[in-house]
């Protein structure tokens, strides 16, 4: 299971990609994408391709940023 989210209480930003192993029980893999701007933020997977996507805005949408890697960059097997 993947997800992501701004990491931080205390504004919008630190956009972070998560995975677990364990349908969500535990996250044991979090990576930071982004640590400066963040907003709402949604991810897509290309199983075909191997990669996945974090799309995620800053400035309620007047700026979207699209970050692209694949599993082995997620979970440190490259």
């Amino acid at each position: 299971m993947i997800f992501a989210n701004c990491a931080t209480k205390d504004d919008r930003s630190h956009v972070t990609v998560h995975a677990s192993f364990d349908n969500g029980k535990t996250y044991p893999i979090s990576k930071l994408i982004d640590a400066d701007r963040g907003g709402y933020v949604e991810v897509a997977v290309d199983n075909k391709a191997g990669l996945i996507y974090v799309i995620y805005e800053t400035e309620w949408g007047k700026y979207d940023y699209l970050a692209t890697f694949d599993y082995g960059w997620l979970t440190n097997e490259n």
